[in-house]
């Protein structure tokens, strides 16, 4: 099904919904718009449309089909329709008896807009879970979608084993299962024109000739040691782990089989939109033998990126390359320079970042690279990051994008609110044309959506409409999502006052009791949490939907009070066994059907929480 023709199909199947039917025509027409708003403007990457509507006639254009399908969701927006969650109640459908006359233009405010595929985090209905969200990303004025891994079958199958939940049996995958799903996922990403990012990772782990790509320790025997990086001497895996190793890139047979394997890729993947190519998945881990120390890794890099171009140009094809700014390969090249850079995406990927830091508010401090494999994980931060960004700007002028790592780690993980950090995605995603980005694709964690998806709406709709201002957007969400969302949103801050963030943060991995301040705040907290919920029970609203979200809202509840209760139990010793069998609940909950992909803390994080409670 075109995108055209499935964005007819929901601007009917919403308005007969509503009770109107109005005579709306589709169209793209890029000549209808001022493409000089656009940074070097592509049809296929860049979103605008254009909608007038009067008395229930009129038209909705745009630059591509994509941009059709998001036209058509703001202007059910403009009837008063709400796109929520994915979930059961995350739709308001209003019934209306006119339909409201609309005339506006609308640019997307950035070009990259989306998520990868991180959002399952071992839910046995994983791949319906990424079905539900590709559906809803563009009714978030998202355009983009990534699988990450060049070979993400075995990625999959290790979501599926539930690693560290004592309480579920690992599920099997094979690969006809995958196989299936995945044409499932291809032709719904296709339905709707999303941008499909994919690869990445997995490029070295082929090289090696290995079948399978884990992120797992799991340790297969290489077929080629002898193109291993040299490290302390050896040519051996990188921390036991074939995806963290790097290869021997001053070996001109290395550079030139990578340059192939992505072309015969890119053949082999049509639907890949921008292949990405990565190395290996650590940091200082790069060849030390002597024709590698001749150049820093990101030289060699840059080297292996013009024989891929080199490839693809003699082969006629536009396809684009993402390549990723990430560890050390943020320091920019010092002799080698990207020879067509209309070839190339540049993804700024700052690992590690504090995510309770806006970026507006990080000075950039000077660097220089200190040499091969001396770096570890303190050495990153942002303001560093933001440094050897502008410095990388100076000598690629192509277009880049964030990919960020805002519900990946841990302030966003152990954030059992979302409101508390909420408003750093929606500052950053305004912020980001400031710094030279032209957008910003998640990675992971799309799971952590209770209580509220506030955070995920302050990731991604600033991202095309800009700056609504936070406060607007903050009652706005709480009032589509509940009815009266105020005391909800009152509630929540006071809860965000009450848990204690900064031991959350650092006690995951260790086992750390409660200070006596923060045992009396979080006390008072469950108090507050008990009252509330009385309250809750009493209040009743007229849709349906606002009753169905109060129902996950008290199911957020009981998952908040077993929390509090686990931390104010938790001393030097181990926690009363009563509370221990409580972390049955908290796994199975995280996994119930009804809720919102209700994991309060990711998997992750539930891991460590439980290891950190026994």
């Amino acid at each position: 099904m075109r995108t055209i023709s499935f964005a007819e199909y929901e601007l009917k199947r919403y308005t007969a919904a509503m009770g109107v039917y109005p005579e709306i025509s589709l169209a793209v027409d890029v000549k209808a718009f001022d493409t000089t708003k656009f940074f070097q403007f592509n049809p296929m990457f860049d979103d605008a449309f254009e909608i007038k509507i009067k008395d229930g006639t009129g038209t909705i254009t745009a630059t591509n089909e994509r941009a059709v399908l998001l036209g058509v969701y703001h202007f059910l927006k403009t009837q008063g329709c709400r796109f929520i969650h994915p979930e059961a109640g995350g739709e308001i459908i209003p019934h209306i008896t006119k339909v409201c006359d609309v005339d506006q233009i609308w640019y997307a405010k950035t070009r990259h807009r989306g998520f990868t595929d991180g959002v399952t985090a071992g839910d046995e209905r994983g791949f319906d879970i990424i079905l539900k969200y590709i559906d809803w990303l563009p009714k978030m004025m998202a355009n983009s979608f990534f699988t990450e891994l060049t070979d993400y079958y075995s990625h999959y199958c290790n979501l599926f084993s539930y690693v560290g939940n004592p309480y579920k049996k690992p599920d099997t995958l094979t690969r006809e299962q995958f196989e299936i799903n995945d044409k499932r996922l291809v032709e719904e990403i296709q339905k709707r024109g999303l941008i499909r990012h994919g690869a990445g990772h997995g490029w070295t782990v082929e090289l090696m000739g290995l079948k399978e790509i884990h992120r797992t320790a799991e340790v297969q025997k290489c077929e080629h040691p002898e193109i291993l990086a040299q490290i302390n001497g050896e040519r051996k895996y990188y921390m036991d782990s074939p995806l963290f190793s790097n290869l021997c890139y001053s070996n001109p047979k290395v550079r030139r089989d990578f340059a192939n394997l992505v072309y015969d890729y890119s053949v082999s993947h049509p639907e890949i939109d921008v292949i990405h190519v990565w190395l290996g998945d650590q940091f200082s881990n790069f060849c030390e033998c002597d024709e590698c120390k001749k150049l820093t890794p990101t030289d060699w890099y840059v080297k292996i990126l013009n024989e891929i171009d080199e490839i693809f140009t003699s082969h006629g094809s536009d396809k684009k390359i993402g390549f990723l700014t990430y560890f050390e390969l943020c320091f920019p090249p010092t002799t080698e320079r990207l020879i067509n850079q209309d070839r190339f995406i540049m993804m700024f990927a700052p690992y590690q970042r504090d995510f309770r830091q806006r970026y507006r508010d990080v000075e950039p401090k000077p660097y220089t690279f200190r040499g091969l494999n001396t770096y570890t994980e303190d050495d990153m931060d942002a303001a560093l990051y933001l440094s050897q960004l502008k410095d990388w700007k100076k000598i690629f002028t192509g277009d880049s994008f964030v990919f960020d790592y805002t519900f990946f780690e841990k302030p966003s993980i152990v954030d059992t609110t979302n409101v508390l950090y909420a408003n750093i995605p929606y500052s950053d995603s305004v912020f980001l044309p400031e710094i030279g980005l032209n957008g910003r694709i998640e990675c992971g964690g799309m799971r952590i959506m209770s209580p509220t998806v506030l955070n995920m709406h302050a990731d991604l709709l600033p991202l095309f409409y800009g700056d609504i201002s936070y406060e607007k957007f903050y009652n706005d969400f709480f009032e589509d999502c509940y009815g009266e969302g105020e005391e909800i949103s009152a509630f929540l801050e006071e809860m965000a006052k009450a848990m204690p963030y900064d031991h959350l943060c650092t006690m995951l991995g260790k086992k750390m009791p409660l200070t006596p301040d923060e045992s009396e705040k979080l006390t008072e907290g469950r108090e507050a949490l008990r009252r509330f919920r009385d309250k809750l029970f009493e209040y009743n609203p007229e849709k349906a939907e606002h009753r169905l979200n109060c129902f996950y809202f008290r199911e957020y509840l009981d998952i908040l009070e077993f929390i509090q209760t686990a931390l104010l139990e938790k001393t030097e010793n181990t926690p009363e066994e009563e509370t221990k069998k409580k972390v049955d609940s908290l796994f199975q909950i995280t996994h119930r059907k009804e809720a919102i992909m209700p994991a309060i803390l990711s998997a992750r994080a539930i891991t460590k929480f439980f290891q950190w409670l026994v």
